[in-house]
Order: structure tokens, then sequence, then C-alpha cells
């Protein structure tokens, strides 16, 4: 999920680390770039996880196998 605005704000993050001098500002910056990256990680697997249980069909929550739309007929 390669979002744009995430990966700009991120860059953007970065510069500021590397222009900053002060140690305390740059622990807050590298903190928020943490929380960021994370926050990018966890909205993937999200994503990857939607697609999966469209792909499989679930039957029930935790269901892992599933089945295609097209195995039984009504």
């Amino acid at each position: 999920m390669s979002n744009w605005y995430l990966d700009t704000t991120l860059q953007g993050l970065r510069n500021f680390l590397r222009m900053e001098r002060d140690s305390s500002k740059r622990a807050y910056l590298e903190t928020l770039i943490d929380k960021l990256r994370k926050g990018i990680r966890h909205a993937e697997e999200k994503e990857r996880d939607a697609k999966m249980i469209g792909v499989r069909n679930p039957s029930f929550d935790g269901d892992m196998v599933g089945y295609p739309e097209d195995d039984f007929d009504d």
C-alpha cells in the first residue's frame, strides 16, 4: 500500500531529522518516524487481510480456508 501522502510525510520527517541538532528534538522526530512506519505496516497488514477475506470467502470468523463463490450451487 504505497501512499504518496504517507511516503512524503515520512520523507519530510527524515529530512527534519537530518537537519536537527538538538538531541531531544531528534529523539522526538525518531519516535514520530517509528510510529508512522508502524502505522503504515499495520495498515498494509489490514489491507492484505481484507483482500484475503474477499478471496477466501470465509464462512465464520477465523475460517482460514473458506471457499470460492463458485464452489457450490444453490
